[in-house]
């Protein structure tokens, strides 16, 4: 079992998604001499639909469509997705709903400022 994990900070310029950080754990094998494989893990992506400045209204539910996508891009259907939701910039954490469609649905409350996403994902074993 192999485990990765980054942390990205990003400057001023960028007012939403000003820290990522990632973690995957997943199986490798050899590839054989010469040869290049892609590893086998799961990219997240978040698709909110957001006002003209990037923001969403405090006070009112959300939905979040969750993509996973594979190295090459590929749309993967997740074995299991959970999502949490924090709006106090990561200090508490709590567990919402994630519809049948692949989304997170979040209820903002009405002081909310700041809104991040922690979602864990497994996608079914893709053995080469």
């Amino acid at each position: 079992m192999y485990r990765i994990a980054t942390s990205v900070v990003r400057g001023a310029a960028f007012d939403v998604s000003t820290r990522i950080d990632a973690e995957w754990t997943f199986r490798s094998a050899h590839a054989g001499d010469g040869q290049a494989s892609a590893l086998d893990v799961v990219f997240v992506r978040f698709l909110p639909r957001l006002d003209a400045d990037d923001s969403a209204k405090a006070g009112h539910v959300q939905l979040v469509p969750l993509q996973l996508q594979d190295q090459r891009g590929a749309a993967l259907r997740p074995k299991r997705l959970s999502a949490e939701v924090s709006h106090d910039e990561g200090r508490t954490w709590r567990q919402v709903p994630v519809v049948a469609a692949h989304a997170a649905v979040l209820a903002h409350p009405k002081n909310a400022s700041t809104v991040s996403l922690r979602v864990s994902a497994a996608t079914p074993s893709r053995r080469r």
